[in-house]
C-alpha cells in the first residue's frame, strides 16, 4: 500500500535467493524506522512510499547478474533492426462507445479465425489490419484492430514505451525476456509527490504517438519479462 492506503498501488513478489528451493518467505516482516529504514523494491516513481522510515528503489538501483546481460547491447554497439514508439494512451468516450486504454490509440482485437492464430499469423494480419493512422479526432475515436509488428529471426527490436495515462502500467512479454536499457521518470513535486510533468528526456508529437528519446543514456542493466511504466515515464 502507499502512504494513503490506496489498494490500487499494491504489488507482491516472492524472491528466490540463490539456489534456495523455498519460495515462501520464512522470516517475519520487521518494523521500519529512520535508523533502519525498509527498502521498497521496484517503485514506479521515486516518491512512492518514501519517507523517514522507508527508501524507494527503482529499476535504476537494480542489476541483473552480468552473466545474463548482452554486453554489446548495453554498449550501444548492436545494430537495432526495428524501432517503435509505443504510447499508452486513453481513447476518449463518445456517445457511441465507452473510453478505453490503448497503445497509439489502437486497441487489440482478435479476428475471427477457424484455426489457432499462431498457425496462421499472416491471415490474422490481413483479416483485421490496423490503419496505423492516428485515430483520436472528434469524428474518429480510436481503432480496434489486430495490431502487430513483424520481425525476422535474430532481429533486434527496440521499444520506447511512453505512458500518457494517469496510472502506472505493467508491460509483459509472454515467453520472452528483454533488456531494460533506461527507465525515465516523470517530474514530481519533491515535497508533495504530485505529478508536475512527463519525463523530460522524451519528446513526442502533438498526437503523442511518434516519440523519440533525447539526452538518453543506458542507466539500467536489467533483464526482465515484466516492467512497470510509471505515469509520465
Amino acid at each position: 500500500m502507499d502512504k494513503n492506503n490506496n489498494p490500487r498501488w499494491h504489488g507482491r513478489a516472492i524472491l528466490q535467493m540463490g539456489n534456495n528451493s523455498v519460495t515462501n518467505p520464512t522470516s517475519n516482516a520487521r518494523n521500519c524506522s529512520s535508523q533502519e529504514p525498509c527498502r521498497i523494491l521496484n517503485c514506479p516513481f521515486t516518491q512512492y512510499g518514501s519517507g523517514l522510515d522507508s527508501v524507494c528503489l527503482t529499476m535504476r538501483n537494480m542489476n541483473t547478474d552480468s552473466a545474463y546481460l548482452d554486453k554489446e547491447l548495453l554498449a550501444n554497439t548492436t545494430q537495432i533492426t526495428i524501432r517503435r514508439s509505443l504510447s499508452l494512451t486513453m481513447v476518449e468516450r463518445t456517445e457511441e462507445q465507452a473510453g478505453y486504454e490503448s497503445i497509439n490509440y489502437m486497441s487489440m482485437e482478435y479476428p475471427s479465425l477457424d484455426k489457432p492464430i499462431l498457425y496462421i499469423p499472416k491471415t490474422a494480419r490481413e483479416t483485421l489490419p490496423c490503419s496505423n493512422l492516428v485515430q483520436n479526432t472528434p469524428d474518429v475515436m480510436g481503432e480496434k484492430c489486430y495490431n502487430n509488428i513483424v520481425a525476422q529471426f535474430n532481429d533486434i527490436v527496440e521499444f520506447l514505451v511512453v505512458n500518457y495515462d494517469s496510472d502506472q502500467h505493467p508491460i509483459h512479454l509472454h515467453g520472452f525476456y528483454f533488456h531494460i536499457l533506461e527507465q525515465g521518470l516523470s517530474q514530481l513535486n519533491e515535497t508533495t509527490g504530485l505529478f508536475m510533468a512527463n519525463n523530460p528526456n522524451v519528446v513526442c508529437d502533438d498526437e503523442k504517438v511518434n516519440c523519440q528519446c533525447v539526452n538518453c543514456a543506458t542507466n539500467t542493466h536489467l533483464v526482465k519479462d515484466t516492467m512497470i511504466v510509471p505515469s509520465g515515464g
